[in-house]
């Protein structure tokens, strides 16, 4: 019986090892799929952009769309801890809805405190631990 337990452990102990030395792949784009539990509408013209966040993990740089305006900057990932720094976006206007999204996009980024991934899905966490922001690839 002590046999079984002490093999038990060790398992555990090597599952858990294993999956903190995985590193979070956050490479290339990732659409934005839903915001604070919000659904985010497809684009319903060829001129309306899907907002995305693309990584370049080499050069720690994030480019996106928020779904009206472009969005540059950096990022820093530690584990599961991810953070943004200062973001700059271009100035354009556009429909209230989308610049509603827009608004609570960048919201949301700038709360991030932690990602993870699951099934090809990208989750971004407040430092409460709520969901923010859901991408996929």
């Amino acid at each position: 019986m002590k046999k079984i337990i002490s093999m038990a452990a060790v398992a555990a102990a090597i599952m858990t090892l294993f999956s903190c030395a995985q590193a979070l792949d956050l490479s290339g784009e990732w659409k934005v799929k839903t915001i604070n539990g919000e659904e985010i509408a497809a684009p319903q013209t060829e001129d309306e952009v899907a907002p995305f966040i693309e990584f370049d993990v080499e050069n720690g740089r994030i480019h996106g769309n928020t779904g009206v305006n472009i969005v540059n900057g950096n990022y820093t990932l530690d584990g599961n801890n991810l953070s943004f720094g200062t973001l700059m976006t271009t100035m354009m206007a556009g429909p209230e809805s989308k610049m509603k999204t827009e608004q609570d996009f960048l919201a949301a980024v700038n709360a991030v405190k932690t990602a993870k991934t699951a099934d090809g899905i990208l989750t971004l966490y407040d430092a409460e631990g709520k969901a923010l922001m859901t991408l996929s690839k």
